[in-house]
């Protein structure tokens, strides 16, 4: 009974559902992210297709879809850290929210995270027609409030390794170079 009793003799809010968003990640055929920075849309045809700049406010030459994986990867599974039950939509913020996160799935279904206010390294959020206001940690918030720039291809070179048939590498502090030929 010792064993059982472990399992039950739990705080209340253990027993509750801390899930706010919930999909299967592949079935998301758009993301939509709306910060000060702008709103930017991506698309993708099928989750094996990479994704694509439908809108956005600055010209992105190369999207880096990382930071959208990254983005779908936070956001599909999402649970909260606590709950923020005595929290009314003003006071969190929600009802005004600084950044919308939303993933549209294949049924044409959307799953929006509202952010709002933040204390300290708490921030308020709400599942868009839930009346649950959830605390998520400042890491969380980072992996999906996501500006339009962080889209941005962030290669700095580029080519293939069959193309090198040599390298120079130079340290200039220590005035010393290597070179290697192939």
């Amino acid at each position: 009974m010792g064993a059982l009793r472990h399992a039950f003799e739990r705080e209340v809010s253990n027993w509750r559902d801390r899930n706010v968003i919930n999909f299967k990640q592949e079935e998301a055929r758009q993301l939509v992210v709306t910060t000060t920075a702008g709103t930017i849309k991506l698309k993708r045809k099928d989750d094996k297709a990479k994704w694509e700049v439908e809108q956005s406010p600055l010209k992105l030459d190369q999207l880096d879809s990382a930071t959208a994986d990254n983005l779908l990867s936070s956001l599909y599974s999402l649970s909260a850290h606590a709950f923020a039950d005595s929290m009314t939509a003003q006071k969190a913020g929600v009802d005004q929210p600084t950044a919308t996160i939303t993933a549209v799935t294949k049924d044409g279904k959307e799953h929006t995270l509202l952010v709002g206010n933040t204390e300290g390294d708490d921030h308020w959020v709400q599942r868009k027609g839930s009346p649950q206001i959830f605390v998520l940690k400042k890491h969380t918030i980072d992996n999906l409030v996501r500006r339009p720039l962080d889209f941005r291809d962030k290669t700095v070179l580029s080519f293939k390794g069959d193309d090198v048939v040599s390298l120079r590498l130079d340290n200039r502090k220590e005035k010393a170079a290597v070179t290697l030929t192939r």
